[in-house]
Parts: C-alpha cells; sequence; structure tokens
C-alpha cells in the first residue's frame, strides 16, 4: 500500500498519509505482535542493565533507574541525536524516549553513530523533575557526559553468549566478620543458586604463599549455606577458596580473603558514613557491601546535632548552624550493623570546635596572639574580623589546653560517645579527630591560660592523648585518629594515635612519589597504619569521580608506601552501589562505577592478603633501593613471615598523581635485580598483583642469585606489584 503512494497525484498525500497513519496506529498492537521475532539472546540483553552493546545495525543502550526513584518516563541524550533537542534540561519528545519490557531496565537502539560519542540519560520522575545521569558503566568522560567508541563496544550476542553461559550454579562469599583475633573462628556465608541438590561445597584455606591451613567439604544447598571458619591462631591474611561441585567437575568457584589480627589499626582500610535519612533501609545490607571491600572501620561524618554536642539523645535533629537534617535512629543502626560485622565506628569530631549553643554554654574559646576568640567559617579568623567583614560564623575554636573547663567538659562528652548508654543512642568505638588547616608553625593561645605562646600541635597532641587513652579504657578495641592536613601535627601523633590519617593536596604533594614518601616515611617512623586521603576534585583537571587508572595508580602508590587510601562509603543497597569522595565535603559523594568498584576490591583485597608481608606492626621498612626503570619502589622486611617484600609501582610516563592517563601499557619481562642484605639466602620468590588475574595471587618465578643480589624477570606490571622472597 505504502509503495503506491508515489502514483497518487500529491494533493492527495497529506489525507492518505494522514490515513495511513491512523491505520497503523489503530493497528499497531496487532501488528507488532504478528511481526515479533522470537529471539531469547535479545529478551535477555533488553532486560539487563549494562554498557551499550552493537550489533550490524546499530548500537543498544540500557538503564537501570535508583530503586528510590518514582520514575515517570527515560530518555536518551547524546551527540547522535542533538542531545535530544532539550530546552533548558526538559526532553518532551516521545522519539527520544527509551522502552521497558515490564521490567526495571529501560533499552533504546539507535542507528549506528560516528566513532566517539557522548550521551546521558534523562529520568523524568512522577514529581516531573528531569533527573540527568552518566552511565554507572562506562567510566570515561568528557565534561559531564559518558563518553565511549564505538570500537570499544562488546558486540550484542558476545554478552548474550556468555550470559547463556552463565545459567550453570552462581555462588556469592561473605563472612560474618570482616576481621577475627587470632584463635577465635569466623562464619563463611556461601550463597549458593542452583536447583540441584546433589553439589558440594569444598573449602580451602591457605597462607597467600600457598601453604594449607585447612580443607573441609559440606554439601550444598539453594540459599545460604554456613560454612565453620576454623580458629587460626597467626596474625595475617588467609586465602580462602571455596568450590561448587558437582564430583569433581568444578561448577561455580570464589575466594575471600580472611584478615586475623590482634589489633585491627595495623591492617586498617578506611571508609565513611555521611548522610542519615528518614528512609526505610537494610542496614545489614549496607555492612556486608563494606565488609566485601574489605573496609574494617568507618568514620561518620557529621552526624551530630552540634559541634561539642556528639552523644544526641533526640530521634531527630539538625545540625547546628547549617541546618542539615539528621536522623539519629539512623546514625544508631548503621552503627550496630557495622559493629556486627567487625567493622569499627568512629566519631568524626573537631579537635577544638563547638557551635554556637555548646560555646555560649561553655565559653573557653582559643584566641589569637591579641587575645580575640577565633571562629571557623570557611577560614580561621578573630572574631572581631569576621563581624567587621560581615563573614558567618560556623564555629568557634575552644581551648583544649590541659586544666581548661573545655578539656573537662569535653572529654565527658566523648565518654558518653562512646559509652552504651540508655541515655543517648550512640556508642562508637572511637574518634576521627579533625582540624581546620592550621599552618605548621601555629601556636596556641587562651586568655589566662598557662600554656599560651606553646606549639599548637603539642597542645593538641597532648589532647589526642588524652582522648586515646580514654577510648582505650572505654573500648579496649577503640582507635583514635588525627586528621593531619598536609602533614600538620603528624610527627606529634606518632606516640598518642592508632594509625595515622593525613589529608593530602595537591600543592603540598604533585606526584605518585610524594604519596610514596609520605606513606612509607611516616609508618616507618611510627610503626603505624598509615590512611591516605585525596580528591577527585584537587586534579589538575578537576573531577567529581576518579578516572579508572586514576585511581589505580593513587591506590598503588599508597600501597607502594605501605599505606592504604580512603576511596569509598555510603553503601546503596538498593542499587549496590558504594559511593566514592569528591571533595572535603563527604556529602558530595559520588556513585562509584562498576569498574572502579572492581578496581578498588582488587587493590584492597590484594593488601588484606598481604598483611604481615608488607604491613603490620611486625614489619619493617628497610633500605634496599631496588630500581625500576619508570617506576618506583619501597622495601619491607617481614620477620613473622621470614621474608622480603618488594612494591613496585609503574609510573607509565605520568608522575603526577593528578593525571589521567586514558590507558596503560602493559609491561612484559621486567628485569628486576634486588640487592641482598649481609647473610640472606633466598629460598622462592613470588609475585603478585591486583592488575592481573594471571598473578592475583602470589606465583612462583624462576631467579638468578650472584653473592650480593638475586635477578628475575616480572612477567607483566601494569601498575602496581609485590615480589615477596622467602630467606633461609
Amino acid at each position: 500500500m505504502l509503495a503506491c503512494l508515489s502514483l497518487l497525484r500529491l494533493n492527495m498525500l497529506p489525507r492518505l498519509i494522514i490515513a495511513v497513519a491512523v491505520f497503523l496506529f489503530a493497528k499497531a498492537p496487532a501488528f507488532s505482535e504478528q511481526l515479533s521475532i522470537s529471539d531469547p539472546q535479545l529478551e535477555a540483553a533488553l532486560r539487563k542493565s549494562g554498557p551499550p552493546l552493537r550489533d550490524g545495525s546499530g548500537v543498544l543502550f540500557r538503564f537501570e533507574p535508583p530503586s528510590n526513584l518514582e520514575i515517570k518516563a527515560v530518555y536518551l541524550a547524546g551527540s547522535f541525536n542533538n542531545w535530544a533537542n532539550n530546552d533548558n534540561g526538559v526532553v518532551n519528545n516521545p522519539r527520544f524516549a527509551m522502552q521497558n519490557k515490564q521490567s526495571d531496565v529501560w533499552y533504546k537502539f539507535i542507528d549506528t553513530p560516528t566513532p566517539d560519542f557522548q550521551y546521558r540519560y534523562v529520568m523524568q520522575t512522577t514529581d516531573g523533575q528531569m533527573l540527568w545521569t552518566t552511565d554507572p558503566f562506562i567510566d570515561a568522560r568528557q565534561g559531564d557526559n559518558s563518553a565511549t567508541n564505538l570500537n570499544e563496544l562488546q558486540h550484542l550476542r558476545a554478552e548474550t553468549v556468555t550470559n547463556q553461559n552463565t545459567q550453570s550454579p552462581t555462588m556469592q562469599l561473605s563472612l560474618q566478620r570482616v576481621w577475627v583475633e587470632p584463635s577465635e573462628a569466623n562464619l563463611l556465608y556461601a550463597n549458593v543458586t542452583t536447583p540441584d541438590n546433589s553439589l558440594d561445597l569444598r573449602i580451602h584455606i591457605t597462607t597467600p604463599l600457598g601453604r594449607v591451613i585447612y580443607n573441609g567439604t559440606q554439601a550444598a544447598r539453594n540459599g545460604v549455606n554456613q560454612i565453620k571458619i576454623p580458629a587460626i591462631e597467626w596474625a595475617g591474611g588467609y586465602i580462602t577458596q571455596v568450590e561448587l561441585v558437582r564430583d569433581d567437575q568444578i561448577l561455580a568457584e570464589e575466594h575471600v580473603i580472611l584478615s586475623i589480627t590482634k589489633n585491627p589499626a595495623d591492617d586498617l582500610r578506611y571508609g565513611f558514613f555521611a548522610s542519615y535519612p528518614n528512609t526505610s533501609e537494610n542496614y545489614d545490607a549496607k555492612a556486608a557491601m563494606l565488609a566485601d571491600l574489605y573496609i574494617n572501620a568507618v568514620e561518620f561524618y557529621d552526624y551530630f546535632p552540634a559541634h561539642g554536642d556528639y552523644a544526641p539523645s533526640e530521634a531527630q535533629y539538625v545540625f547546628e548552624p547549617f541546618g542539615v537534617a539528621i536522623n539519629g535512629l539512623d546514625v544508631k543502626a548503621k552503627i550496630e550493623a557495622c559493629q556486627r560485622r567487625g567493622i569499627l565506628a568512629l566519631a568524626y569530631i573537631s579537635a577544638y570546635a563547638a557551635s554556637e549553643s555548646v560555646y555560649r554554654e561553655i565559653t573557653d574559646p582559643m584566641t589569637d596572639a591579641q587575645g580575640r576568640h577565633k571562629i571557623f567559617n570557611g577560614e580561621i579568623m578573630a572574631e572581631e574580623d569576621a563581624d567587621d567583614r560581615g563573614k558567618p560564623k560556623w564555629f568557634w575554636l575552644m581551648n583544649v589546653s590541659e586544666g581548661s573547663a573545655w578539656r573537662s567538659y569535653i572529654m565527658e562528652e566523648l565518654k558518653r560517645t562512646l559509652e552504651d548508654n540508655p541515655d543517648d543512642l550512640v556508642a562508637f568505638d572511637g574518634f576521627e579527630i579533625d582540624t581546620y588547616g592550621d599552618p605548621t608553625d601555629a601556636r596556641f593561645y587562651a586568655n589566662g591560660s598557662p600554656h599560651d605562646g606553646k606549639a599548637l600541635a603539642d597542645i593538641l597532641q597532648g589532647f589526642v592523648s588524652h582522648v586515646a587513652a580514654m577510648t582505650h579504657e572505654t573500648k579496649p578495641h577503640g582507635l583514635v585518629s588525627f586528621n593531619s592536613v598536609n602533614e600538620f601535627g603528624v610527627q606529634n601523633m606518632y606516640d598518642v594515635t592508632d594509625f595515622l590519617f593525613l589529608e593530602i593536596w595537591r600543592w603540598q604533594a604533585a606526584r605518585l612519589s610524594d604519596l610514596v614518601d609520605i606513606s612509607y616515611f611516616h609508618q616507618g617512623a611510627s610503626n603505624q597504619r598509615v590512611i591516605l586521603k585525596l580528591y577527585p576534585a584537587d586534579m589538575a583537571e578537576p573531577q567529581s569521580s576518579w578516572p579508572k587508572w586514576t585511581l589505580a595508580r593513587i591506590l598503588g602508590a599508597t600501597m607502594t608506601g605501605g599505606g592504604s587510601l580512603m576511596v569509598v562509603g555510603e553503601p546503596d543497597e538498593s542499587t549496590e552501589t558504594m559511593h566514592a569522595l569528591n571533595s572535603l565535603y563527604y556529602p558530595d559523594h559520588q556513585p562509584l562505577t562498576k569498574t572502579n568498584a572492581d578496581v578498588l576490591k582488587r587493590y584492597y583485597a590484594h593488601d588484606a592478603m598481604l598483611y604481615e608481608y608488607t604491613h603490620g606492626g611486625n614489619v619493617s621498612n628497610l633500605d634496599l633501593r631496588v630500581p625500576l626503570d619508570d617506576g618506583i619502589t619501597r622495601s619491607y622486611y617481614a620477620p613473622h613471615r621470614n621474608a622480603i617484600c618488594v612494591q613496585l609501582l609503574n609510573l607509565s610516563g605520568h608522575p603526577d598523581w593528578s593525571d589521567a592517563p586514558s590507558s596503560i601499557s602493559t609491561r612484559r619481562n621486567v628485569a628486576v635485580n634486588i640487592p641482598l642484605p649481609e647473610s640472606i639466602t633466598p629460598q622462592a620468590i613470588y609475585f603478585a598483583s591486583p592488575d592481573s588475574d594471571a598473578y592475583q595471587f602470589p606465583t612462583q618465578l624462576d631467579f638468578d642469585t650472584q653473592s650480593d643480589q638475586v635477578s628475575i624477570s616480572i612477567p607483566e606490571l601494569i601498575v602496581h606489584g609485590t615480589i615477596i622472597i622467602t630467606c633461609n
């Protein structure tokens, strides 16, 4: 019928086209049903969110909105469709709308675009909001948009064939507690999906170098299987491999790292909470997501009604002076869920700040050298200067010196913050004590204080020492840290904190070598774990989230120096998404992409596995000065493992940590010559890397020994790797 249109007179075209259009729309349901093609592979792809897929006809986009939003429609806007002809962010042309097949996943096909293209998804909520968001499966960004290349996309049929092949039994592992003490048992949960009731679980626990600690077998059932992990006497990281088998055929295989320690601060990986909403939450699922990343301590940022009021008793309150609504019951539930997993909950507090209501009650402020009261409003200044310049006054800086009225008040308040009192909501495990960027040479003053003119770092050292002693008396496994911004006061904290926490800004330390040095030097001098905190917003070209290889390089630099990088927190169990720090204001956190989540888990697992090899209270720095072209190395002696470890970092021609290379070339067969200390004879040498599936676990290498050095060839080095030399 449509083919005959060319034979009709032009003046008949409008009427006939309208008639045909009405006919087609009227018949659309029956017409589409008659012409529908049965394609199970395509149907499977349409019901699964993921990155764009290509085939010979174009590109398939798939997107699943967050479950907490009520969605009316989803649109696809990109460089290939003039950004959906949006009008100041509003899209209303149904031509750009995505579809869904009675599922939570929305999809849209487009014709093959130009090779490089950008796009975003636009969610229209039932209340009329237009929410633009990037693709969580694509890390590359061009400004605020997801960016990719046609040639980098997986073929549609490749994914669906993979999906077909994964219909066999599946298994997920999670530990009851993220760490236990030596000689303390643990539980492992194996969540198995299978209709087959004839399967078994085989459990193997080994040291990182393969020495068997335990082997066991038990019947598997569909659902959650409890596996008893026997007590292990020695501190360290242990590989637990679980196989789902039928007869001797392995149907699924997963592993998890056990952390055995008397002191969790020795093997710390640090996360955060920063939002406390009035919504229904699955708190155990949140804690499980943290534990899955081997995070064993979390900081509760700005959870309180006011600085100086750290043990809230009301179910609902607002944070003074900013008016942020906080659900105290949410804070309480998150603390308790973390503690059930063995994750230590640390209260974020200020070393010296008080909100106005607390200040008016305990008027004992810190002053400048002229005796003027000091305040903080984004910068530290005298209260008089703030008044003269019309500046706000957020917090007053208080007299934290020994013997002051404020010290007496705040110590009682902090003790209540730890204790499980019926009169308040919280019972934390310790404190992260913050400061506001004081200069290195800052001096302390307070009217009438005998400590006038002393170094502020010394006064803060005394306060932190007092807090730590009280914390350890109240909570045996409690932890206290101090935020040494750009290394301020860090040496004062060597003997008084449980771990060192350093917020580092690019103008202070711009190179990857700086991050290695900061971690290596301070952990060596203090025998404490070093946690670094950096922000994507501080990159030379500011970002809202870490580019993949930037994240891997910073993780690798920190771990090369024996430390750990704080990256994520705020787990959202409804979308199975962690959130990563963006700036110093934690609520600015951004969703962690699935690619970055995989990078982070690999690096944290590598770190947990090598506890007592590359870090820990028994591990010391060893100055071997191992050369590596276009790279950095640091060496360690692990006496309880009778081993020497060399950490490797590949710079790949990008020395600055804020560089964002789009890719990293794998270096193969890298020659490494390691000087040997006197009286050391290597027995075996191993290599492991979080960047490589083949070397995820330590793999033994061949080596040549001369009188004073050992030579090996590293099979592949992408960003970071570890050499382990067992000695006589």
